[in-house]
């Protein structure tokens, strides 16, 4: 830039009317921060508490047992439909709100490739792993599904990538539930929750998804990464492992993003909540007195409640990952879903930003 020697200094009034105008600039800021949005956060923040304190709670409702039977014994006890996907294969059962069942088409438990890896298997099988989701109510007297609701199949009773299940169930008391569920050609699993009130009542309930498991992994901790209960929520990476929660209890945390699971070597199994509204993410355990090996582990996400009025419909969408951990995958999840850090399941270490892009080098 060239001197030019006719420009003139600014007037000494113009200085002194820019220092009072940024002056007042910042006293005004400080001012509406100060008196207007930090009491309206504040009061926020006091409410969320008040409303998650009031929220009925997710609880590992499962008994700690060391009963253990034959997979597949357990599998035919109940009614079930098909799942059949590219990369994953199972079925549900038409009784409760779990999925206790999904083995990966493409990976096997040895070289042989004589059988397939279970990431999902019902209560009393070894090893146990399912997720669940549904609604919770504060008021004891309103049926909500839960493990013993016989739910019925509407149409199609094959679950695959073009042809979606959807299941219905009436509680008798005005309320009917429908979950519409399906699946992509990889490893996510959508349910749509829909109740409607008949009645002529408000109806308040809760929308919760859970993954439980009892015991760890046999191979568990074999491998050089973190290996347990595991979530981004908000902008933080929790990992709760399975001896921080048996030495010191639950753990809760509120955001409006964020997903929570169990990360193993391999292996993911996670709850990806609509993101942009308040969640509660809980760790949880229940101990077993007589043997720590088969303490309940739960990881859970509970959204915010919803008033269903009268002669309306509510939803919810919950996204499962239960699958590989392939970073490419992960990736484009977080994009179609707009979920941050879905990547972290796998642990790059401190240095994330270093070891990811050479990661990538590798592969």
């Amino acid at each position: 830039m060239q001197f030019d020697p006719s420009r003139q200094p600014m007037h000494p009034h113009d200085k002194k009317n820019l220092i009072i105008f940024v002056v007042l600039s910042l006293l005004i800021w400080w001012s509406f921060d100060h008196f207007v949005l930090a009491p309206r956060f504040a009061a926020n923040e006091a409410a969320q508490k008040v409303a998650a304190e009031q929220a009925p709670k997710t609880k590992a409702d499962e008994i700690a047992t060391d009963t253990i039977r034959p997979r597949e014994d357990v599998l035919s006890e109940t009614k079930r439909i098909n799942i059949d996907g590219p990369e994953i294969i199972g079925s549900i059962p038409l009784t409760g709100n779990r999925f206790d069942d999904i083995s990966l088409k493409n990976f096997y438990v040895d070289l042989k490739d004589s059988k397939p890896v279970a990431l999902l298997s019902p209560a009393e099988s070894e090893y146990p792993l399912y997720t669940e989701s549904g609604w919770l109510s504060n008021d004891s007297n309103i049926a909500v599904p839960d493990k013993n609701t016989a739910w019925k199949v509407k149409g199609n009773n094959t679950l695959t990538p073009n042809t979606p299940v959807t299941l219905t169930w009436d509680n008798g008391q005005g309320l009917s539930f429908e979950k519409h569920i399906k699946i992509d050609d990889h490893f996510l699993i959508t349910v749509t929750q829909n109740v409607t009130n008949n009645g002529v009542k408000s109806i308040d309930l809760y929308p919760y998804s859970t993954i439980t498991r009892r015991g760890v992994p046999s191979d568990h901790g074999k491998g050089t990464g973190y290996e347990g209960p595991v979530g981004y929520i908000g902008d933080e990476l929790h990992e709760v492992s399975y001896d921080t929660l048996s030495e010191e209890g639950n753990k809760s945390f509120n955001a409006l993003n964020g997903w929570i699971g169990f990360g193993e070597k391999y292996w993911l199994s996670a709850i990806m909540p609509e993101q942009l509204k308040n969640t509660t993410f809980n760790f949880q355990t229940t101990i077993n007195a007589e043997d720590a090996k088969n303490n309940i582990y739960q990881v859970d996400a509970r959204g915010d409640k919803i008033t269903v009025e009268p002669q309306k419909t509510a939803k919810n969408v919950t996204n499962f990952f239960v699958g590989a951990k392939k970073i490419k995958l992960l990736d484009a999840y977080e994009d179609q879903l707009n979920i941050k850090h879905l990547d972290m399941a796998i642990d790059f270490g401190l240095l994330y930003f270093l070891t990811k892009p050479l990661y990538f080098l590798l592969i």
